[in-house]
């Protein structure tokens, strides 16, 4: 797989027709069709309806497109960062984290403070984490104990920030919303906001449900983003953990759950990584912020 070939799906997915993406791309119908072939051989899956005329994205085609679509982006994202690397060096820490919405208050204190260091944070989907070419992005990174592979854990030095529970994200006016706490039945077959996020919160708890014999609630999967809209507008409660509570999200209501689940939150950096000057700061910033 390559960038053409993920270039040659999106125009062809976009345009509807080998011909018409042929004339956007400037190369043949021949090699466009080639193009796909071979990257729905490798797939092992069909990406395309043919609809008389059309090419219309099936199931599994609507699923690989949010995937070149992030893969294109990152490539595009790359050469702009390259490019700004190259016409000015500047102070500046990366950060890669697991789960949204946790640290933001702490990333934004840390501007606040040093201004006149940069600092990136990245969301990182769990399964790059063991990526060596991903890792050495990021001088830090932050993620749940339960999501950091024991083989990644062992190669770096970590510091444990703050223990972490499960709980509910609610409207001001949702039942569950002057409850000082729930428990677990409570959930039983409810229908749940569930948000596309990394933390190992829901193998979790679905297993403690197991293990009481209760039936697990329905997950509706959402971006974050769209989950906090449906909360705000009454429409549905999120499973998600206590520490995403934070200034963005003073106006819901953060519900614990009576559960035995209980995770650490961690900041991790390589053994072998010599801290630039900017790191150590950036990791003394952490340190007192959370009393380290």
């Amino acid at each position: 797989m390559d960038i053409n070939q993920l270039k040659y799906f999106k125009t062809v997915a976009e345009a509807g027709k080998i011909s018409a993406a042929a004339q956007l791309l400037f190369v043949s119908p021949s090699a466009i069709s080639a193009s796909i072939s071979a990257l729905e051989q490798e797939l092992g899956v069909k990406l395309f309806d043919h609809t008389k005329n059309r090419l219309s994205l099936n199931r599994q085609g609507r699923i690989f497109l949010q995937y070149a679509d992030h893969l294109l982006e990152s490539v595009a994202d790359a050469r702009g960062d390259l490019a700004e690397s190259l016409a000015e060096e500047e102070k500046s820490v990366v950060v890669g984290t697991t789960s949204v919405g946790i640290y933001s208050d702490l990333f934004a204190g840390f501007v606040k403070a040093r201004p006149e260091i940069t600092l990136t944070s990245t969301v990182i989907p769990l399964r790059h984490i063991n990526s060596a070419g991903l890792n050495l992005r990021f001088s830090f990174l932050f993620a749940a104990e339960t999501e950091t592979p024991a083989e990644y854990a062992s190669q770096c030095h970590s510091l444990a920030l703050f223990e972490d529970t499960p709980g509910v994200m609610v409207h001001p006016k949702h039942p569950w919303a002057k409850k000082e706490a729930l428990e677990l039945s409570r959930l039983s077959d409810k229908r749940l906001i569930w948000p596309r996020t990394n933390f190992g919160l829901k193998n979790i708890l679905l297993k403690e449900f197991s293990s009481l014999g209760l039936a697990p609630p329905v997950l509706i999967h959402h971006h974050y983003e769209t989950a906090k809209v449906l909360v705000q507008n009454e429409l549905g409660a999120v499973l998600t953990s206590l520490g995403t509570k934070n200034s963005l999200n003073r106006q819901f209501v953060f519900v614990p759950l009576r559960s035995a689940c209980r995770w650490k939150q961690l900041l991790l950096w390589r053994k072998e990584q010599i801290l630039t000057q900017e790191d150590s700061v950036f990791l003394d910033f952490v340190k007192k912020q959370y009393k380290l």
